[in-house]
């Protein structure tokens, strides 16, 4: 698999980063806008285990800035995501 991986699974986002600790997924919180640690995604994006969309990297951002703008919480990009090259 390549490193990332932009997708969403039933709608949520998810990204799947390179870091200390190997491959970690983040999915966004639809309530506060924020990544929190979700790697129980990888198995299913390997599955292909539920409703799974693949995004660019330019689609999951905008995707990702849409429902932040939803819920109130405007961030400039993915700066916050941990793995997140700089």
């Amino acid at each position: 698999m390549a490193i990332p991986q932009f997708f969403a699974i039933n709608d949520r986002p998810v990204k799947v980063v390179e870091d200390d600790q190997g491959w970690s997924a983040y999915a966004l919180d639809m309530g506060t806008g924020d990544w929190v640690p979700a790697n129980d995604y990888l198995d299913r994006y390997r599955r292909r285990d539920g409703d799974i969309d693949l995004y660019t990297e330019d689609e999951f951002n905008a995707r990702v800035a849409e429902v932040r703008q939803k819920i109130g919480k405007v961030m400039p990009e993915d700066s916050d995501l941990p793995g997140r090259a700089t």
